[in-house]
């Protein structure tokens, strides 16, 4: 898949995500299902604050250099991406300040967070693109994985998180103040 692919696939997800918004009061974004839910405010904040510090830097990190070209991606991986889409299995975390995300102040924020993401996609996808050479870094649970990957992954992370953003909707819908 070439960077400019991967690129409008991306543009595609989070147009559908940054259109919700729009749809959501502050109040909506910030109230939780339950305490141990995110609130899909958090929602917005993990997934661009993932794609924006996480998986787009290990992108750029392949791209400034050659190492560990040759590291293997774990089975599973490779058939996720094969795929296009990661299992929708619900994966539940411990809460933690390293992993939960905090409440969003506002939803500028969010904008915002969004803006610096289309703005980071875009850039490295034209890189990703150029790049005759790049290397690898290791996925905590995939092995390794290319620039191009990691960039693929975030779109896959955004559709993922549908799931969960359905149920929170759902939630919402049925609790709204009438």
């Amino acid at each position: 898949m070439t960077g400019n692919e991967i690129f409008l696939q991306y543009q595609a997800i989070a147009t559908q995500w940054k259109n919700a918004l729009e749809h959501y009061s502050l109040e909506q974004l910030v109230r939780k299902p339950s305490e141990e839910d995110w609130s899909i405010g958090q929602v917005y904040l993990h997934i661009f604050g993932s794609a924006l510090h996480f998986h787009g830097k290990q992108a750029k990190l392949c791209l400034e250099n050659t190492e560990n070209a040759d590291g293997a991606m774990e089975d599973f991986a490779k058939s996720m991406f094969k795929q296009g889409s990661m299992p929708p299995d619900r994966i539940r975390v411990p809460p933690s300040p390293q992993y939960t995300p905090p409440q969003p102040e506002n939803k500028e924020q969010i904008l915002a967070l969004i803006a610096n993401v289309e703005a980071m996609m875009q850039n490295l996808t034209e890189k990703a693109d150029a790049a005759s050479v790049s290397g690898k870094t290791k996925h905590p649970r995939f092995g390794y994985v290319s620039a191009t990957e990691w960039l693929q992954m975030i779109e896959m992370h955004f559709r993922h998180h549908l799931h969960q953003k359905g149920r929170i909707d759902e939630f919402l819908a049925a609790h709204s103040a009438h």
